[in-house]
């Protein structure tokens, strides 16, 4: 089950990824026009589902070179060791929140395990519920994000 932690986090990958220019590991190596239909496919995914994001990818990575396609299934495997890790991390933060800290996170992972919205709606709504949040709460939260 993904949090809204896992996503932010997720979220962030991606968003230092696009600033450093530096590729996923599956693409490390990969001819500039493979790197370039990737990074096409990802910058028009926000309308789309996590689902839909993860189907456009896999199909994606399908066409690829074998190597390619080696390192994106190892890519996805350590991601997901990575969710959990992280899921597991979420619940023992939330263990220790404030009560209003666990109710905004219940909302905040509702929306982000909310498989009808796209990853824009979903930044969108959790944008919008931590800006709302009183400040202690938020920096709460925001702490717990962080790892402290």
């Amino acid at each position: 089950m993904k949090s809204f932690i896992v996503l932010i986090a997720v979220g962030l990958f991606v968003v230092a990824l696009a600033e450093d220019k530096k590729k996923p590991p599956f693409l490390e190596g990969a001819d500039e026009k493979t790197v370039k239909e990737f990074e096409e496919l990802l910058s028009k995914s926000g309308g789309l589902t996590d689902k839909q994001i993860d189907e456009a990818v896999d199909a994606w990575a399908a066409k690829q070179a074998a190597a390619i396609k080696t390192k994106y299934t190892s890519f996805k495997g350590e991601l997901k060791k990575h969710q959990e890790a992280s899921e597991a991390a979420h619940k023992a933060a939330v263990a220790k929140f404030s009560a209003d800290a666990k109710g905004a996170d219940e909302k905040l992972s509702a929306i982000a395990n909310n498989p009808a919205l796209s990853a824009k709606e979903k930044g969108e709504k959790i944008e919008q519920i931590i800006s709302g949040l009183p400040k202690p709460v938020r920096e709460e939260i925001e702490k717990a994000m962080q790892g402290k």
